[in-house]
């Protein structure tokens, strides 16, 4: 056995955080609400972070999931997370979910983060060409914009 087998079996067998928090973005991930709820009951924390840095919030979005999205964010999860690679928002993005995107920022979710790519979420929606995503982060308040209340419905135009 190596080093790295035994410290992981490890971390298993202690049911360290980590192994929770890949568990709930699993479950987050598929859509599995029993599942999230059951394992933010044992322990796991609905901001902690899983392989690659991945929370919660970001596999449910990954996943397009609204419903779990929710569920994550009444249970505190914050909208703004993100690893290098993206965010939240970001995966709300490349899942196509309209609804989800929309709930995420009228939540308050930050337009302007950036990966480590440089790229923020309406970067992102018109790299994979969802053109009514991007028309959405287009017209979206921004909240250093005066008067923009940060959850408010974007502009009809």
């Amino acid at each position: 056995m190596t080093v790295a087998t035994i410290a992981l079996a490890g971390a298993l067998a202690s049911g360290c955080s980590f192994v929770k928090n890949d568990d709930l973005n699993q479950a987050a991930q598929a859509g599995d609400r029993s599942r999230c709820e059951a394992l933010l009951k044992k322990g796991a924390n609905v901001n902690g972070a899983g392989m690659h840095g991945m929370k919660p919030i970001m596999s449910a979005a990954r996943g397009g999931s609204l419903e779990i999205t929710r569920y994550l964010v009444s249970n505190g999860a914050d909208v703004n997370s993100h690893n290098d690679s993206g965010s939240a928002l970001m995966w709300a993005v490349d899942s196509g979910n309209e609804e989800l995107l929309r709930f995420l920022l009228m939540k308050g979710a930050d337009t302007s983060w950036t990966n480590a790519l440089g790229q923020n979420a309406l970067d992102f929606a018109a790299e994979k060409r969802k053109t009514n995503l991007v028309a959405m982060l287009q017209t979206w308040p921004k909240k250093a914009e005066p008067n923009a209340p940060p959850n408010a419905a974007p502009p009809h135009r």
